[in-house]
């Protein structure tokens, strides 16, 4: 009964489709493609590590492109070839192995130490551009902070310098008089009732009576009486007229 449901169903859905005079229905969707086997995927790997020649990681590999290279003429198809490295490989002893193992071993080893080299250089490259990237936005975030700032600054000298000139003008206002007005500041009254009476000027002192004899160059030292005569003979010898004026002629004409 389910078959002929089935059947019944399939007859309906738009996805079935009858073959010729057979009357048999067959879908139109392909099946998925089955997986690759192991055997295919072994080949595929001996395949790629065939063209690293000397640095091959699998040690058949490496034994037939260091001892066979003429097989890649001789055997073009890969399948043929790869079955020909297996076989003479499987075929070899343990002691002529040992060496080819060694160096693919070295070789993987090789290979990954570069690979992680080159995710070093890789992740140092980005961490480089990263910290590059956060160097260039805080200089530029300075810059404008700079630049803010720099404004700002002018910005005050300005609004100052307007501010001096606007008090100078209104100081200015203040002190001129306007027309028709008043001064602002009131000016002395004149006249002699108010002008202060002049302060008189101080008498002069007396002079006092000079002496009928001038000054001495040289001051006198009274000592001894020999000096005092020495003294009053040069004194006489230098000005007689002092000590003795001349006398006036009483003689009539």
């Amino acid at each position: 009964m389910n078959v002929c449901n089935i059947s019944s169903n399939s007859a309906l859905s738009p996805l079935f489709s009858e073959g010729g005079s057979s009357g048999q229905g067959t879908w139109t969707e392909q099946a998925p493609a089955p997986p690759p086997s192991y055997n295919q995927r072994t080949a595929d790997k001996m395949r790629a590590d065939e063209s690293l020649g000397s640095a091959a990681t699998i040690s058949a590999v490496l034994y037939a492109n260091t001892n066979h290279p003429e097989w890649k003429t001789e055997f073009p198809n890969w399948v043929d070839r790869c079955k020909q490295i297996l076989k003479k490989w499987r075929a070899l002893p343990s002691e002529q192995k040992a060496p080819y193992l060694q160096r693919a071993r070295d070789n993987r080893s090789a290979i990954r130490m570069k690979k992680a080299q080159q995710e070093q250089e890789r992740s140092c490259g980005q961490q480089r551009s990263a910290r590059e990237a956060e160097q260039e936005r805080q200089w530029k975030h300075l810059q404008q902070q700079r630049q803010q700032q720099t404004q700002q600054q002018q910005q005050i000298i300005h609004d100052q310098r307007m501010q001096g000139a606007c008090v100078s003008q209104a100081a200015i206002s203040r002190l001129r008089v306007p027309e028709g007005g008043s001064p602002t500041a009131a000016s002395p009254a004149a006249g002699p009732a108010s002008s202060p009476a002049p302060t008189p000027a101080p008498a002069p002192a007396p002079e006092a009576p000079r002496s009928a004899f001038p000054a001495q160059r040289f001051p006198l030292h009274y000592g001894t009486s020999d000096d005092i005569n020495r003294q009053l003979r040069d004194l006489l010898q230098r000005h007689p007229e002092k000590i003795w004026p001349p006398r006036e002629s009483h003689y009539c004409v």
